[in-house]
């Protein structure tokens, strides 16, 4: 029995591709050559095609547009070259992986349907006390630095893997356990200082930022911190309560890639959402002093 013409419709459909995986527009091509013949006359080497549509992308609503993207462009890789950045993680990776075992929790688990990483990060958790103590800002920036660059070679390898370029990722703040400590000057100063380095290092990198288990404190926080935040990515910023994450995160990511803890059902057996959450950092703190 032939297949019906909406089955077979499907069958054929080609599967779901990220938004960034479309081919360049007329103008976008015009901007993007453009910004490659400015580059020719600069000392930065080799600058990857993702990187430049991303910065051509990015500040599309700038004005005049090939001139502003060069200018930001040029400042963003003044900053990598004096920064060290294209070898950072090999110089820094494993302390920055140790610090977000101790201090600042993250990990990344699963992809949505289009392909896109999934960033989850247990900002109530950061411990604010030893972050000031023990670390300076330009080390955490650092180590923000390793954790935008581990991203970029996964979406690197991803759109290797699937043949669509693919340069965005998903975010998850939890921040149970966010208090008064976390809303000190000292530590939004230092918030402030990370968001710009995303905004504008790291263009075109957000699908979409969900924050859960906000408590209240939270609000007043946000009221100062949204006001950093570029219009265009404060439109990709849920506050989520309860139960409408995990409603909102089914729209986009399939159960088995979404963490156990989160009310997924990962099917990893020696995946760490499987213990219940991230790794203790109070346990592993105690046992470092031991």
């Amino acid at each position: 029995m032939s297949a019906q013409p909406e089955a077979k419709a499907e069958a054929d459909a080609e599967p779901a591709k990220p938004d960034e995986a479309r081919p360049l527009s007329e103008e976008e091509e015009k901007i993007l050559e453009g910004v490659k013949s400015y580059l020719e006359e600069k000392d930065f080497g080799e600058v990857s095609n993702i990187m430049l549509i991303k910065f051509v992308r990015g500040y599309y609503h700038e004005t005049p547009r090939l001139e502003k993207t060069c200018e930001i462009l040029e400042k963003a890789l003044i900053f990598r070259r004096d920064n060290h950045i294209d070898d950072l993680l090999e110089r820094k990776g494993e302390a920055a992986a140790e610090f977000s075992k101790t201090c600042w929790p993250y990990h990344v688990h699963g992809r949505d349907r289009l392909g896109h990483p999934v960033y989850y990060e247990q900002t109530g958790k950061v411990d604010v006390n030893r972050l000031l103590k023990d670390y300076t800002l330009d080390l955490v920036k650092e180590y923000h630095l390793c954790m935008m660059e581990t991203m970029d070679r996964l979406k690197a390898q991803i759109s290797e893997e699937t043949n669509n370029r693919t340069y965005k990722h998903i975010v998850v703040l939890d921040l149970e356990g966010f208090g008064f400590s976390h809303c000190s000057k000292t530590f939004y100063s230092q918030t402030k200082s990370l968001i710009d380095i995303d905004q504008f290092f790291y263009p075109e990198s957000l699908v979409r930022l969900y924050i859960i288990n906000a408590p209240f404190v939270f609000r007043a926080l946000w009221a100062v911190v949204k006001i950093w935040v570029d219009p265009l990515t404060r439109a990709r910023v849920f506050v989520l309560k309860g139960s409408a994450f995990l409603a909102e995160m089914k729209k986009w990511v399939d159960d088995d890639q979404i963490p156990t803890y989160y009310g997924g059902d990962c099917k990893i057996v020696d995946c760490p959402c499987r213990e219940g959450s991230f790794e203790d950092i109070d346990r592993i703190n105690k046992e470092k002093k031991t």
